[in-house]
């Protein structure tokens, strides 16, 4: 056997020497916290948002229009108001769409509600499971000598809820800023 066979030979089993060393300490590591370390639990739990809105109707008079919290989780809320002129079938009229104080007149409600840039109505506190927002509409009826023949006054009021927690949801989701009191602004 050459010089180089034995200095080949004694490199050879140095490495798997270390290599048989790193191999235990490595298993003994994994077999000591696996068998030591308790089981985390999973703390996290589905949250429900969902809103519903209020609203009385006289005649063709809407009123008192609201929105409440139905979800399990304090929340934000806006509110879109979509009015349309509709045929007794249901149909949209294709002519001009109703314009506020034109086509119908509107008396707002609680100053709790501001109107954002993109049409929608922002409810500025956060609203807690089950709580109710003050009132958006107090009343909205249609001004008689704007309504074409045929056709009556069709308005939506559709509501959104985004949860309040993190601030940075609603202000991602809906492009608005929270304030250090945690109103909309």
């Amino acid at each position: 056997m050459s010089i180089r066979s034995k200095g080949l030979t004694r490199v050879l089993i140095t490495v798997a020497a270390v290599l048989s060393v790193v191999a235990i300490a490595v298993g003994s590591t994994l077999a000591y916290l696996w068998t030591k370390t308790p089981p985390l639990e999973n703390s996290l739990e589905p949250v429900a948002v969902s809103c519903r809105v209020n609203e009385d109707f006289t005649g063709d008079v809407k009123s008192n229009v609201s929105v409440t919290n139905t979800g399990d989780v304090t929340a934000y809320v806006r509110a879109a108001i979509i009015a349309t002129w509709r045929d007794s079938d249901g149909n949209t009229y294709g002519g001009e769409t109703p314009v506020e104080d034109v086509s119908y007149s509107v008396a707002f409600g609680s100053s709790d509600w501001v109107k954002g840039e993109d049409g929608y109505y922002y409810y500025t506190a956060p609203l807690a499971a089950g709580q109710t927002t003050s009132a958006l509409l107090d009343t909205l009826a249609p001004i008689s000598e704007k309504i074409p023949k045929g056709y009556t006054l069709s308005v939506r009021i559709m509501a959104q809820a985004v949860q309040s927690e993190p601030a940075a949801a609603v202000e991602s989701f809906w492009g608005v800023t929270v304030n250090q009191d945690g109103n909309i602004a």
